[in-house]
């Protein structure tokens, strides 16, 4: 169905101002492009290991974004040796591989098939309270945070 571009680029450019906020704090080099709808954002992980998200937010907020990690040498994205490696939890999901959270919307197409976008700004699956990371510049920490958590960080996947 899609919503109205207008509304979609509205959605988006409020969330920006937050984000590069949080990104200049926190050191990461972050690219945003308005008028496709896209993010770019390369994150230091506890190892100083280089993790690259590119993020599409078209339809956004019926949906959440298409977040993708890319290998920094070739560009690829999708693959296991783009993906971090998670411990303790499916966070950084094998199979995909992906960012199992509401907010990626990868994860409901390759792992939880079951899981609607209707609620994936207010949902609890897992028993969190996924709704403080229904923006942006949420999930960048969220991912940002299991980067440099060594409990939660496990090097690169492939």
């Amino acid at each position: 169905m899609g919503i109205a571009i207008d509304v979609v680029r509205f959605n988006f450019e409020s969330e920006l101002v937050t984000a590069r906020s949080r990104a200049e704090l926190l050191k990461w080099d972050f690219i945003a492009d308005v008028e496709a709808l896209t993010i770019r954002v390369i994150f230091e992980a506890a190892d100083r290991e280089r993790f690259i998200l590119v993020g599409e937010f078209d339809d956004y907020k019926e949906k959440p974004p298409f977040l993708e990690f890319e290998e920094p040498s070739t560009g690829v994205r999708g693959t296991p040796k783009a993906y971090p490696k998670g411990l303790k939890d499916g966070f950084f999901h094998g199979t995909g591989p992906c960012i199992c959270a509401p907010f990626s919307r990868k994860a409901y197409k390759d792992v939880h098939k079951d899981w609607n976008f209707s609620d994936w700004m207010t949902s609890k699956v897992n028993n969190f309270d996924w709704s403080k990371h229904s923006k942006m510049s949420g999930m960048l920490f969220l991912i940002h945070t299991r980067l440099v958590h060594p409990a939660y960080y496990g090097g690169r996947m492939g």
